[in-house]
């Protein structure tokens, strides 16, 4: 067999050559060096840092959705006066220089090391009455500051959210409610048992995942049944005067205050004013508010001393997040709170 001439090996070295095998053409042979990457061929739409000197995209790295592009910039860009998230966790460093760039960052940060210790938390607000409070307490304080224009990110999205309290589940749930149901549904009354105590803590009993009362040896099915329970038995001095007033009460749509310590603003007609079938109150009608509404307090005059609740104030506010005024719509918190209201917004109680 003839070996190949020295001009044909040559000429294979070429950029021309064209060799033909089974009818299928080869290109012409590339070096390591001539390969170029083509990962962003690959990925048509993807998003690139267009910050100069960005080391991430001289790392051929690009971005989904505009949304993870900015949170690249946020994390890897930002300026010195950019908006930080500190941790508000008392003791806790993540505060100036060390704050977090994002939000999502912070929430997780707390969640995973300040919540399990139950840490306690600080008001950041410059002049504010010192307030260091677990975080569930500290919602209420916020929430008070936020009714007079004051708002910062908080370590949760919102102050009804529960976590599981079983370990291994990393569930978080909407509202006590759900926390409820996650724990029929999604843990057996064995798991629940052998977790008894934090099931206990997280307000419900273990065996039923009924809801119980921190202030007395009662249980009832639901959220709802639990705040009439609270209203009839340890809110209110007298439950059946202050049940009767609250029927006599006008009721509408547009009617605010529903809570036996708020100011119900209510539509009264004026020839028609509510009488309290058990001590003949009657509202005085002509002063009303922007919208027409005359503001009704006689319920308040029935509310029990915020003492007798005090040491239980907590756990009630675990199930019942309107108790501190953080739950849905605009509420106020109960006077046993009065403490962790702003300096401006206290009410002090009338003693007897």
């Amino acid at each position: 067999m003839a070996l190949p001439s020295e001009n044909l090996l040559h000429d294979s070295a070429t950029p021309d050559f064209r060799f033909e095998s089974g009818g299928r053409v080869i290109g012409p042979i590339q070096t390591k060096g001539s390969v170029k990457s083509n990962k962003r061929a690959m990925a048509p739409g993807r998003l690139e840092c267009d910050v100069p000197d960005c080391q991430d995209s001289a790392k051929d790295l690009t971005f989904r959705s505009q949304y993870e592009l900015n949170r690249h910039k946020e994390n890897q860009h930002s300026s010195a006066d950019a908006p930080k998230y500190p941790c508000l966790a008392s003791g806790c460093d993540r505060k100036g220089p060390k704050a977090f760039p994002r939000v999502d960052k912070m929430r997780d940060h707390v969640r995973t090391v300040h919540i399990p210790r139950n840490d306690s938390f600080r008001c950041p607000l410059p002049g504010c009455v010192g307030v260091e409070v677990p975080l569930s307490l500290f919602f209420v304080h916020k929430h008070q500051h936020y009714r007079r224009g004051w708002n910062w990110p908080m370590p949760l999205t919102h102050a009804a959210q529960r976590f599981c309290p079983l370990p291994n589940c990393k569930k978080i749930c909407k509202s006590p409610g759900a926390l409820q149901s996650h724990l029929k549904s999604s843990h057996s009354p064995i798991e629940r048992v052998n977790e008894q105590t934090a099931v206990a803590e997280a307000g419900y009993d273990a065996a039923s995942c009924d809801t119980v009362c921190p202030a007395c040896p009662f249980t009832v099915s639901d959220h709802g049944a639990f705040a009439s329970h609270m209203t009839e038995q340890h809110l209110v001095v007298d439950s059946g005067h202050y049940f009767a007033w609250q029927e006599a009460c006008p009721k509408g749509s547009n009617d605010a205050g529903s809570l036996p310590w708020e100011v119900w603003s209510r539509n009264v007609p004026a020839a028609e004013p509510p009488v309290c079938p058990v001590c003949y109150y009657c509202p005085d009608t002509s002063s009303r508010d922007y919208s027409g509404r005359v503001k009704l307090t006689h319920h308040i005059s029935m509310l029990r001393p915020s003492s007798e609740i005090y040491p239980h104030r907590e756990a009630i506010l675990k199930l019942w997040p309107d108790f501190g005024g953080s739950g849905s719509g605009w509420k106020a918190p109960h006077p046993v709170f009065d403490d962790l209201r702003p300096a401006e917004g206290r009410v002090v109680e009338q003693e007897e």
